[in-house]
């Protein structure tokens, strides 16, 4: 029996729905703002980590 994985985004998956450098997103995932899972040298974006960001950053910006 297998559970369903969440799809993981990548750095570039994101600086798109962010409209930012895929730098910046990485610097961001350095720093531990927002949550990242590294696969071997390539990091990786949980869905739900990215909208947790997001949600930060809206209740930050109120």
């Amino acid at each position: 029996m297998s559970a369903t994985k969440p799809a993981l985004l990548t750095p570039d998956d994101v600086a798109a729905r962010w409209s930012i450098p895929r730098r910046h997103v990485l610097e961001l995932a350095r720093r531990k703002q927002v949550a990242s899972i590294k696969v071997g040298r390539y990091v990786r974006f949980e869905q739900a980590a990215v909208e947790r960001y997001e949600a930060k950053q809206r209740a930050e910006a109120a």
